[in-house]
C-alpha cells in the first residue's frame, strides 16, 4: 500500500498493520425444521441498519449463528410473530440473512455465508432463503452474483412472513466488518471472478477511470469530481460507469485493466475480483478512512496508491456514507500526476478550480439545502395549524 499521497499516513497504516485473517475453521449450523423469522426494524427514528429477525429452531429458540453484527449492518433476534401464519415449505434452504440494493453492502455484508457454496460441494444445489429490508428481490447484477457462483435464479427464496422448512443451514459468515476475514470469503468471489473471465483474454492491459458521475446517489452528495475526471481522461484514462455494465463486464473491466483510478467508495470494493495484478489509485473523498477497502486489499494482496482528493470546508461527514463530498484537484493529486510522469494540471489553474469548486460546494450544501429543509418544515407546521381544529 501507498499513501504517500495522504496528508494523515498514520491512520491508513493502522488499518494496515491489523491482523485480522481469521485461520480457525468456519461453523455450519444445521436446524432441522427451521423456521425463518423476516426482516423487522429494530429502530423506532426508520433507520434501516438494525433489524430483529433471524433463524428458530423447532421449539422456537433463537439460532445465535444467524445473527449478523457489521460496523453498519446489525441483523438478528426473536420477536413476536402470529403462530397460525406461519407458511410452511418442505426441502432445505441455506440462511443467506437480508438483502437490500446497495452494492458496496452487497459485497462486504450481504454475502458472508454464501462461502458454503463454492467450498463445499455437498451445499452446491441448496435453495438459498433471505429475507428482505424493504421488500426487494434479487435481481439485476445481484442476482449475475448468485448465477456466476452456481446459484440458479428458481432457487433463490425471499421470505416474507415466518416460514418453517424442512431444513434451514446457518454458515457462519467468512467475514466481520474491521473484524475479520477468512479465505473462504475471498475464495468465493474468485470463483465468481474465474466463471466470469472463462474463456476470454483479459490480461491487464488499459488504464481505466471508473466514475460516479452518472451514480444518482453520487449526484445527492457529492461534488467536483468532473475536474478530476477530466485529467484523468486527458492522461489517457478510459473513462467508464460501472453501473452501465453487467457484472461480467465489470470482472472482465477490472481484469483487462493494469490501473484502475476510482473515488472511495463501493467502486474499489471489485477489487475482491482481481485475478492478476491489476493497481487501484484510491482517489479519498473524506478524512475518514475507508476500513472496508483497506480491508480488501489486505485480503487480495492487490496494490492500492491512495491520494487525498478531497477538502471539507463544512467538517467531516458524520459517517462514511453521508456526505456530503467535496472532490478537488489536490496538491496530493497534482504530485500523483508528477510522479508518474503524466500530464499535470497547473498549480494556479487547479487552486483557482479547487476554490470554485468550494465556494459552489458551500452553496449548495451549506446554505440552500439547509434553508429549503427549512422552508420544508415551516411549511408542515403553518399546514397544520391551518387546518380547522
Amino acid at each position: 500500500m501507498n499513501w504517500s499521497y495522504t496528508r494523515d499516513a498514520r491512520a491508513l497504516k493502522r488499518l494496515a498493520d491489523r491482523q485480522i485473517e481469521k485461520r480457525e475453521p468456519l461453523a455450519v449450523t444445521h436446524v432441522e425444521k427451521g423456521l425463518i423469522l423476516p426482516w423487522l426494524n429494530a429502530r423506532s427514528d426508520g433507520n434501516p441498519s438494525s433489524g430483529l429477525g433471524g433463524v428458530l429452531d423447532a421449539e422456537g429458540r433463537f439460532i445465535s449463528q444467524s445473527r449478523y453484527e457489521g460496523d453498519w449492518l446489525v441483523n438478528g433476534g426473536a420477536y413476536e410473530y402470529a403462530r397460525d401464519s406461519v407458511e410452511t415449505m418442505e426441502g432445505q434452504v441455506l440462511y443467506l440473512g437480508p438483502f437490500f440494493p446497495h452494492w458496496g453492502h452487497f459485497l462486504v455484508d450481504l454475502v458472508n455465508r454464501l462461502w458454503v457454496v463454492s467450498e463445499r460441494s455437498d451445499y452446491r444445489g441448496w435453495k438459498v432463503a433471505y429475507t428482505s429490508l424493504n421488500g426487494g428481490r434479487i435481481d439485476g447484477v445481484f442476482r449475475e452474483f448468485f448465477a456466476l457462483l452456481g446459484v440458479s435464479p428458481d432457487d433463490l427464496i425471499p421470505v416474507d412472513r415466518p416460514t418453517r422448512f424442512g431444513s434451514v443451514l446457518v454458515p457462519e459468515p467468512a467475514h466481520l466488518p474491521n473484524a475479520y476475514y477468512s479465505r473462504e470469503f475471498l475464495g468465493m468471489f474468485r470463483r465468481v471472478a474465474r466463471a466470469a473471465c472463462a474463456g476470454v483474454e483479459v490480461a491487464p492491459r488499459r488504464n481505466i477511470y471508473l466514475t460516479r458521475t452518472h451514480h444518482a446517489d453520487a449526484a445527492r452528495k457529492e461534488s467536483g469530481e468532473m475536474a478530476i475526471q477530466r485529467w484523468f481522461g486527458r492522461n489517457g484514462f478510459e473513462v467508464i460507469s460501472p453501473e452501465s455494465l453487467s457484472l461480467v463486464d465489470q470482472i472482465r473491466t477490472v481484469n483487462s485493466a493494469a490501473t484502475i483510478a476510482c473515488v472511495n467508495g463501493s467502486i474499489p470494493l471489485n477489487m475482491v475480483f482481481v485475478l492478476g495484478d491489476t493497481e487501484y489509485v484510491v482517489l479519498n473523498k473524506t478524512s475518514m478512512p475507508h476500513g472496508n477497502c483497506d480491508t480488501f486489499r489486505q485480503m487480495t494482496g492487490v496494490t492500492v496508491t491512495y491520494v487525498d482528493a478531497y477538502r471539507e470546508p463544512l467538517g467531516q461527514p458524520r459517517w462514511l456514507g453521508a456526505g456530503p463530498f467535496l472532490l478537488v484537484v489536490s496538491e496530493q493529486l497534482r504530485s500523483f500526476f508528477r510522479d508518474r510522469k503524466m500530464i499535470v494540471p497547473g498549480k494556479v489553474a487547479a487552486a483557482v478550480s479547487r476554490d470554485g469548486e468550494t465556494m459552489r460546494f458551500i452553496a449548495r450544501f451549506g446554505i440552500m439545502r439547509p434553508l429549503k429543509a427549512s422552508v420544508r418544515r415551516l411549511a408542515r407546521v403553518f399546514g397544520r395549524r391551518a387546518v380547522p381544529g
